[in-house]
């Protein structure tokens, strides 16, 4: 069993792919490589989510990250303990307080399990 949830994958796999080492560093100068693959991971992602992540990266900032140790790995603040307990008990993405990005509990580890 995966410990992300679907929704964190395929945010986490369009950076990656809009993103990645083989991707030209300024956005826009013709068509990605993985244009198919990134057409069908922006369709299954909920519009709202969808816009929040593309505006994120419009401004240079990492859309989606995990919460280790309760800090948030985007901005490296301290996410609040009720925030937290919200996250643990929904098991659903959020949104940082301090600086926008996704974020996400990773049950995996911060179990120890795999």
């Amino acid at each position: 069993m995966t410990s992300k949830l679907p929704l964190v994958q395929d945010l986490e796999q369009l950076f990656s792919l809009l993103h990645g080492p083989e991707q030209d560093a300024t956005p826009g100068e013709g068509a990605p490589k993985h244009s198919r693959t990134i057409a069908k991971l922006r369709k299954k992602i909920p519009a709202m989510v969808l816009g929040h992540f593309d505006r994120m990266r419009l401004r240079g900032k990492k859309p989606i990250a995990p919460v280790r140790n309760a800090v948030c790995m985007a901005c490296h603040l301290q996410i609040p303990r009720g925030h937290l307990v919200a996250m643990q008990r929904s098991r659903e993405i959020d949104i940082c307080d301090n600086c926008g990005t996704f974020v996400y509990l990773d049950f995996a580890e911060a179990f120890g399990s795999e």
